[in-house]
């Protein structure tokens, strides 16, 4: 099996390597391309959720002999930077691949899947947001002991700040060696009990938007402690379960606020798919996460709309990161201070 990026004008390969059977296969194809395939019944399309397609090869060895055709799912995707045309993306039904042409700043750890830097992201004025200073994840409740001094000791986070409800941290026991604050998005008692229109992208990004117009005081919170972090030159971690809603627009409404533009804020949003199939896996097993829907097992990716729509909102309904902050109680000196010590000066050449 091979991976390749076929050419939008010439219609050839610019790259091809041998993919091992252990690794995720990808292949980026122009839609023609893509139809092509199924019209000589190479594949065949099967709807899928609300926007993508999982396809099923029709030629080749059957499905568990070759970890390459198993069940695949395909994902639109409306630019690829590498190619600069509209594509589609073919990948495994771990879809655990991370976005086209974007950094790749993931923490690898053995008992969290969702932790990574936001360093290294583009600013409207081309400036960059730093390395190493503010981090965003999923549960550390599991975490080892080497994953331990991986974030605390290697990469010196000195406070991590977890988004979550009482009624989910009252169930860990996890005791980590900086401090911890508190500041749920959500209202207790809220969790698992309302409607989540996880494979609808626009109900989802106007379900973010309530839920941060209801957590706003945990974006007073987590705002003014980045900042007095970042005067300290200590490197902050806030995270939710899975890492990717109540965290996602955390991480958005501040990567807004210091003007990182929409593109690379959806990005870093998607990146959370890297990891989809574990975090599901582990959500499930808890019931707090449950909330009775009948696809709760399945793997559901985010989608880059859903964040640019969530994005759209804030700007429309809330007048846009900046004054949303504003109107939370964030004062204007903890948003000089973000502003200041999480970009990178006027021609610095990146985030480090």
């Amino acid at each position: 099996m091979w991976a390749c990026v076929a050419d939008a004008a010439h219609r050839t390969p610019l790259a091809a390597a041998p993919c091992p059977a252990t690794w995720h296969t990808a292949l980026v194809l122009r839609l023609a391309d893509a139809r092509l395939l199924a019209w000589i019944g190479y594949i065949q399309w099967v709807p899928w959720q609300s926007e993508g397609y999982k396809f099923i090869p029709a030629i080749g060895p059957a499905a568990g002999e070759h970890p390459a055709f198993v069940c695949l799912k395909v994902r639109a995707r409306w630019l690829f930077e590498c190619c600069g045309y509209p594509g589609w993306m073919l990948a495994q039904s771990d879809a655990e691949q991370p976005t086209e042409g974007a950094h790749m700043t993931a923490v690898d750890l053995q008992g969290a899947y969702n932790v990574r830097d936001l360093g290294g992201l583009r600013t409207k004025d081309r400036r960059r947001t730093r390395y190493g200073l503010i981090y965003r994840g999923d549960s550390l409740d599991s975490i080892t002991p080497a994953d331990t001094k991986i974030l605390f000791d290697k990469l010196g986070i000195g406070t991590v700040i977890d988004l979550r409800t009482k009624a989910e941290t009252d169930l860990s026991d996890t005791q980590l060696p900086v401090p911890v604050y508190r500041h749920s998005v959500l209202a207790e008692g809220r969790l698992g009990r309302e409607p989540f229109p996880s494979d609808d992208p626009a109900e989802l990004a106007k379900v973010y938007l309530n839920n941060l117009e209801g957590g706003r005081s945990a974006v007073k919170g987590t705002f003014d402690m980045i900042a007095a972090n970042l005067r300290e030159g200590v490197a902050t971690l806030f995270h939710c379960a899975a890492g990717r809603d109540r965290t996602g627009i955390i991480a958005a409404l501040l990567l807004g606020l210091v003007g990182v533009t929409y593109g690379e804020i959806a990005k870093d949003y998607v990146q959370s798919n890297r990891n989809a199939r574990r975090v599901t896996k582990r959500l499930a097993e808890n019931p707090l996460y449950a909330n009775h829907e009948a696809h709760q097992n399945e793997v559901i990716l985010l989608h880059e709309r859903t964040i640019l729509e969530f994005m759209r909102l804030l700007r429309e309904q809330a007048g846009g990161p900046r004054q949303f902050c504003l109107d939370s109680g964030v004062s204007e000196e903890t948003i000089a201070v973000i502003e200041d010590k999480f970009l990178t000066a006027p021609g610095e050449a990146d985030g480090n």
